[in-house]
């Protein structure tokens, strides 16, 4: 049974250390396999707008593998179409990187492309990404406006030819998504979800969770991902039917769950003006990052469904709340009648909280 494990805190490159320690990505491979890594780089952007993977996720996965005596390694992407790969490297600090550990970078959309067919579909996969004998899979958890999720599954479309990713939104996305991941093997998942994007898969307006996932399954890691951004799983398409396709495991149950730590509270972020209009609804006190940020991304997504329209009180979250039992409150510190006892909970369960309580 694969596990999934999830680490909290701001420091991208020692969290990442530490979830590569305890999953062991490297088991079974010999010294001469050849390692891809396939970070988020959709476009040219810094990671702090929520968009992009942060590098430091990249450069401990690359000290990792160096030191367990691993010399063939390459980050690979192709952007989205009309986005130049080069720029997304260079803006997103790949190309430091790259000079730093003598790491190739590789533009995807020019490489050649092997022809795979699943269940009537033929897919266009870049061929060194084809090759490798491990992808290392490093997306952003974030929102996205068709999906709304983009994660593991999603982000092994960077491998796919400009002309593939075309076909896959004229075919809707969900189906051709999953059938990629049932002919991709190979891949383990680090998904840098430190900031994320609340609803869009370009950036822009991101929320500081201060939360890592990393596993050998990517339908259980997405399963999870989901829920952090309040999204029933069952409901988005390309999951449930991974999950179909035998691709991972679609149910989050807690034995196969593992948290390196605890949530701790970190410092300050500015949120945009979208973001801080939610904040109206917080209370806050001690609060950990984590926990804040799943709350603001449930009531991201129950502003949309107009439950806040005549919502006037304050939602209580951090330690600082300990005892205090205020009439509304999230996770194990702010002790209500109604308490979301999860820590953090994720948005899916403050939201299902929230739904009964407003």
């Amino acid at each position: 049974m694969d596990k999934l494990y999830v680490i909290y805190g701001d420091d991208a490159y020692n969290m990442t250390s530490e979830l590569l320690l305890c999953s062991e990505p490297e088991k079974g491979l010999d010294k001469n396999s050849k390692i891809l890594l396939k970070p988020n780089l959709v476009v040219p952007k810094p990671w702090q707008s929520g968009a992009t993977t942060n590098p430091d996720v990249a450069k401990a996965v690359i000290v990792y593998f160096l030191e367990k005596g691993f010399s063939d390694l390459t980050i690979a992407e192709g952007s989205w179409i009309g986005a130049d790969t080069p720029s997304a490297f260079k803006a997103c600090g790949y190309e430091e990187l790259s000079r730093e550990y003598n790491i190739p970078l590789f533009d995807t959309k020019h490489d050649k492309f092997i022809t795979k067919g699943y269940k009537g579909y033929d897919f266009e996969i870049s061929k060194r990404a084809y090759e490798a004998d491990l992808i290392v899979n490093l997306p952003v958890i974030k929102g996205h406006c068709q999906t709304f999720l983009t994660c593991s599954l999603k982000n092994l479309k960077g491998i796919i030819s400009d002309k593939e990713k075309r076909r896959f939104h004229a075919l809707g996305l969900h189906t051709p998504i999953a059938y990629l991941n049932a002919v991709i093997d190979k891949v383990f998942t680090v998904a840098d979800g430190i900031y994320g994007d609340i609803d869009y898969e370009e950036g822009g307006n991101p929320v500081k969770m201060d939360t890592m996932l990393a596993s050998k399954d990517r339908v259980l890691l997405d399963s999870y991902a989901a829920s952090l951004l309040a999204h029933n799983p069952n409901d988005i398409g390309y999951i449930r039917l991974s999950a179909k396709e035998g691709v991972g495991d679609f149910d989050v149950s807690e034995e196969k769950l593992e948290f390196l730590n605890m949530p701790t509270t970190t410092g300050e972020f500015k949120h945009t003006l979208k973001v801080s209009r939610l904040k109206k609804y917080i209370e806050e006190d001690s609060a950990c990052s984590a926990c804040v940020g799943n709350l603001l991304r449930s009531l991201h997504s129950l502003e949309n469904t107009g439950i806040l329209k005549n919502f006037d009180e304050n939602i209580a979250v951090g330690q600082g709340f300990k005892g205090k039992n205020p009439p509304l409150g999230i996770g194990k510190c702010a002790c209500s009648d109604y308490l979301c006892k999860g820590c953090p909970p994720t948005s899916l369960e403050i939201s299902e909280y929230l739904k009964k309580n407003i």
